[in-house]
C-alpha cells in the first residue's frame, strides 16, 4: 500500500457517535495514526468555532469545516470559499414564506433565523453548539454553508433555483427534514485536494473516511476511501473499503486494515 501521510476523517457519525461520546477505540486508533507520524484532518459539515473542544481533546490541530468551505492547518488558512449574497437573501425568503427556519454558518457565530421552534432547539442541543445568534441582513457577507430545517423532502424544488448548490441530507438519527445546502464548488474533496496541493502531496497519499454523502467526494479522490459500517448506504458505491460502525469504534479497525495498528495476536 502507498505510504499515508494525512487522514481525513469526518466527525459525526466516524468520531462522535449519535450521544456525542467517543468509543475509547477512537481514541486509541487516532493516537496510533499521531505515533505512525500521520498528519490528522477533521472533515467535517461543522463549523469551525465550534469544534476547539473536540479538537483539543483529540490533540488535533488541523480542520476542513462548512463542509469543505474552509480549511485551516493550525492557525493559518490554506482555502474558503463564501457564499453569494444574493442566493443568501433568496434562501431566507423562502424559509420565511414556507414556514421554515435557516442556520446559516459564518467563521464566528451559527445564525438562525429563528431559536423558538422545538425542532432548533434539538438541533442546537443534539449537536451541542453555543455560539449562537439571531440572523440579520448586515451579516450575510461570509456565509460559508447553511442548514435548512424543518423542511420536507418534496418541498426541496422550491429551493432548487440555484444550480451552483446542492442539497445534502443531515444523516443523524432524529435529524429528519434537515439538509445542509452545500456550493457546487465547495465539497470535502476540494478542500482536501487544496490541502494536499499546498503540502505538496499527491492524493494517492491521503485517506479520508466518512459516513455521510458530503463524504461522497473526499472518499472518491482520496488514494484510500473508507465509509463507516453506520454509512448511507448509497456512500459504499465510492468507498474502497468498509469498516465496521462508529459505536463499535470503525476508526480504530479502519486502519487496521490500513496497516497502521497491528492486530494484537492472543496465545
Amino acid at each position: 500500500m502507498t505510504q499515508i501521510t494525512h487522514m481525513f476523517v469526518d466527525v459525526d457519525g466516524t468520531i462522535v457517535r449519535h450521544d456525542q461520546s467517543i468509543h475509547q477505540k477512537t481514541i486509541a486508533a487516532i493516537e496510533a495514526a499521531k505515533t505512525k507520524g500521520i498528519e490528522l484532518w477533521l472533515a467535517t459539515g461543522r463549523p469551525v468555532h465550534e469544534l476547539k473542544s473536540l479538537m483539543d481533546k483529540l490533540g488535533i490541530t488541523n480542520v476542513i469545516g462548512y463542509n469543505g468551505a474552509y480549511a485551516r492547518k493550525g492557525d493559518r488558512v490554506l482555502y474558503e470559499q463564501h457564499m453569494a449574497e444574493d442566493v443568501v437573501d433568496d434562501f431566507i425568503q423562502t424559509a420565511e414564506a414556507h414556514d421554515q427556519e435557516i442556520v446559516l454558518y459564518s467563521d464566528t457565530h451559527n445564525l438562525f433565523t429563528s431559536l423558538e421552534p422545538d425542532y432548533v432547539q434539538g438541533f442546537i442541543q443534539h449537536f451541542g453548539i453555543q455560539y449562537n445568534v439571531l440572523y440579520s441582513n448586515d451579516k450575510k457577507e461570509h456565509i460559508y454553508g447553511m442548514t435548512l430545517m424543518n423542511c420536507p423532502k418534496e418541498n426541496i424544488p422550491i429551493y432548487q433555483k440555484d444550480t451552483t448548490l446542492f442539497f445534502s441530507e443531515v444523516y443523524v438519527e432524529g435529524m429528519t427534514n434537515h439538509y445542509d445546502i452545500i456550493q457546487q464548488a465547495v465539497n470535502k474533496g476540494k478542500a482536501i485536494e487544496a490541502v494536499m496541493n499546498e503540502e505538496k502531496q499527491t492524493l494517492e497519499h491521503a485517506v479520508a473516511i466518512g459516513d455521510g454523502m458530503n463524504d461522497k467526494e473526499m472518499l472518491k479522490l482520496a488514494g484510500v476511501g473508507i465509509a463507516m459500517g453506520n454509512a448511507h448506504p448509497d456512500l459504499i458505491a465510492y468507498s474502497d473499503y468498509q469498516t465496521t460502525t462508529v459505536d463499535e469504534g470503525g476508526l480504530y479497525d479502519a486502519l487496521t486494515y490500513l496497516g497502521i495498528i497491528t492486530p494484537q495476536v492472543n496465545n
